[in-house]
């Protein structure tokens, strides 16, 4: 095992606290009959996969950093791999955590009051979910 993938595989397998974290988190949603989550499966079904494609993804970039040491592929290429298979656990992960209807969503949050924000990450037509 390279140097470079003993680096990689030390930072990814920091990750795996915060995925272990985001299931606590959804266990102790499950639980608490306030926080809302029983009562939106949307929501249960996106938090569930976000976080089960998460773990999962992760694991197999521990696999792709053993693997990219074995393939005979250029520097910059195998840094793609090496990098881009972890942004995959986390990018995927976020594109189910995204909220179907954002002025339900984020209304009310002080982030959202702040007029130029808003604009930024907003278009003009919104994104409805069915459930």
């Amino acid at each position: 095992m390279t140097r470079e993938a003993r680096l990689m595989s030390g930072i990814i397998l920091i990750t795996v606290p915060t995925i272990q974290y985001g299931g606590y988190f959804l266990l102790t949603s499950l639980l608490n009959k306030s926080s809302g989550y029983m009562e939106n499966p949307l929501r249960q079904n996106f938090f569930r996969a976000g976080h089960a494609h998460a773990g999962v993804i992760v694991i197999l970039s521990l696999v792709c950093q053993i693997l990219a040491d074995a393939a005979v592929l250029p520097m910059p290429l195998i840094w793609f791999v090496r990098i881009g298979v972890p942004l995959a656990a986390i990018l995927i992960g976020a594109a189910f955590g995204q909220p179907c209807d954002v002025d339900i969503a984020v209304r009310n949050s002080a982030f959202w009051r702040s007029g130029w924000k808003r604009r930024l990450f907003v278009s003009r037509k919104r994104r409805k979910c069915s459930a």
